[in-house]
């Protein structure tokens, strides 16, 4: 525990994640985070104090979390991760960068 806490003061920590979706966009204004993922309105995240979060590209709408704490970190990457999942069937949804989603098949018909 003492190592992460030296390792976040000298490194800090970071974590990315992916908003995967036809007509989803993130804005980030001060230390509110607004989501609009495929919801009738729009999701607001308050963003604690000693997380900072960045809009990395703004075309593939990668959010990076960092900060010097790990706990708070990987919560609040966590609770934003939570407010829509990955789909298993077309892969929409927020996800961490490492993360692979296999996709089902879906239905067959038959024809």
């Amino acid at each position: 525990m003492i190592n992460k806490l030296i390792w976040g003061v000298w490194k800090g920590y970071s974590i990315k994640l992916n908003v995967i979706g036809v007509g989803y966009k993130v804005f980030i204004e001060g230390k509110r985070l607004d989501l609009k993922i495929g919801f009738s309105h729009l999701i607001s995240y308050i963003i604690p104090e000693d997380v900072n979060v960045k809009l990395l590209n703004k075309k593939l709408l990668t959010l990076v979390l960092s900060g010097k704490n790990f706990q708070t970190v990987t919560q609040t990457a966590s609770e934003i991760k939570a407010l829509k999942p990955a789909d298993c069937y077309k892969g929409k949804g927020i996800k961490y960068s490492t993360e692979i989603i296999k996709l089902k098949e879906g239905k067959k018909t038959n024809v």
